[in-house]
């Protein structure tokens, strides 16, 4: 009966792609469309939940299902015990939307998933496109200035979505034979790798760097090559990566130098000539003046990536964590619910920074135990270490059965960018109780990986 419906699955991840990553991505999004967007996505779920229900398609409850149920059944009880209901629940509405929908039901059409995930690299490709551009021409447009973030909202979301649109242009690109669409992927990459380069976050980096390593292990063992010699080549791809990652550096760096030295000579060649009877001293008096007046300008306009007080913004990232694990110890069962978190980590410290109201203790694992206890980490866990268990097995029988086809090699890259993102959890918090593209992402390639 749920084919006669089969199309709202494919509006579920459509909206979900489009109006998160809108919400999500793009700086100075008005509030008051964001909102919209976040009424729309409750519609679709409550539109998903009654197809599921009244169609009978959850089925029995196996594995998955259950750590599914007591996850969301312990969050729920988090927030009745707590204060702030009404916030907390529109946080809950889009982990319902994630666990129940794009985890549960990602077998429904996994065609429409690798369209949604293409669509995806397309637009990042033309945003980030846009960014690098803006950044040649010396143009910012947010609020953040310490470095180069393009259209995106501040650097680390820009990092991260051109790291996750990197890698889903490396994993297509072995699955794609059509030569038009792997030059699209080569442009993006090269694309995103700038970008991230601009972005400047550590975060991403790591995420990126975890990837290339497990999935070059993987693809060469699934090529029959031996343990041995499949670690030897994760570990030259990680050497060659970092080197041409450092070489992209300066390469951007030169590349912006030649673009400012041609717009300062394009600038003076406009400039009135020098009239005969001024004097040849007042000459090179303003020669030597312009010379001091270009020069410290020079190394702000062409060197504006990478990072700024890298080691206190390590050591501010520690105090957070430390004070989440403090601030958990003090409600242990249940935690404080999710719309309490930031105000309970301000209060245990006893001073508000700015970076902790948004974005928490930085690290997914500390805030799931702040806001929803330590059954509320143990049960997320146990979902993840499910995912982790059935992708290896599937794994194994890839390599048992030699399965070297197409599909095999998604499955594979798909999974060590779950995995990837694991580790990127434990610098922010996007990985679930949030409405970030990430998460949608994060949760789209759980399900694709425990679906047969």
């Amino acid at each position: 009966m749920f084919q006669k419906y089969k199309i709202i699955y494919p509006i579920t991840i459509g909206l979900t792609f489009l109006l998160t990553f809108i919400a999500y991505t793009f700086y100075n999004v008005n509030p008051a469309m964001i909102s919209f967007f976040n009424y729309l996505l409750l519609l679709v779920l409550i539109i998903d939940i009654s197809f599921i229900v009244f169609n009978k398609e959850w089925g029995p409850l196996d594995s998955k299902k259950k750590l599914i149920l007591i996850f969301l059944v312990f969050n729920l009880l988090t927030i009745l015990f707590n204060d702030n209901i009404v916030n907390s629940f529109k946080i809950y509405t889009f982990t319902c939307l994630q666990l129940l929908i794009l985890f549960n039901y990602v077998k429904k059409n996994q065609k429409f998933i690798h369209i949604a995930i293409l669509f995806f690299v397309l637009v990042t490709f033309l945003t980030s496109l846009i960014g690098v551009f803006l950044y040649l021409k010396g143009i910012n447009i947010t609020l953040y200035t310490g470095r180069h973030s393009g259209i995106y909202s501040n650097p680390n979301i820009g990092g991260m979505i051109s790291t996750i649109s990197l890698i889903f242009s490396i994993n297509y690109f072995f699955n794609i034979q059509n030569k038009f669409i792997r030059i699209v992927f080569i442009f993006n990459i090269l694309i995103q790798t700038i970008e991230i380069i601009l972005c400047g976050s550590r975060a991403t980096q790591v995420v990126l760097i975890i990837f290339i390593l497990f999935y070059s292990y993987f693809f060469t063992r699934m090529k029959r090559n031996s343990i041995v010699k499949s670690i030897c080549i994760s570990l030259i791809a990680i050497i060659l990566s970092i080197g041409l990652f450092m070489t992209a550096e300066k390469g951007i760096v030169y590349m912006k130098s030649q673009i400012y030295i041609a717009m300062t000579e394009s600038n003076n060649s406009n400039l009135p000539t020098q009239k005969p009877n001024e004097s040849s001293t007042n000459q090179v008096d303003n020669e030597t003046n312009t010379s001091q007046d270009v020069t410290p300008e020079v190394a702000p306009e062409i060197i504006n990536i990478g990072r700024e007080n890298g080691e206190e913004s390590t050591i501010g990232r520690i105090e957070f964590i430390i004070n989440g694990l403090k601030t958990g110890i003090k409600h242990p069962l249940l935690g404080v619910s999710t719309s309490n978190l930031s105000t309970a980590l301000i209060e245990n410290s006893q001073t508000e920074y700015s970076a902790m109201v948004v974005g928490g203790s930085h690290n997914i694992y500390v805030d799931l135990f702040v806001s929803n206890g330590i059954i509320g980490l143990v049960s997320f866990l146990l979902i993840v270490l499910f995912i982790i268990q059935k992708s290896l097995r599937h794994i194994k029988k890839i390599y048992i059965n030699e399965s070297n086809n197409t599909e095999s090699i998604l499955y594979i890259g798909i999974f060590c960018l779950f995995f990837s993102l694991l580790f990127y959890g434990l610098f922010e918090s996007n990985l679930i109780l949030s409405g970030s593209i990430i998460a949608t992402i994060f949760w789209i390639c759980g399900g694709y990986l425990t679906n047969e």
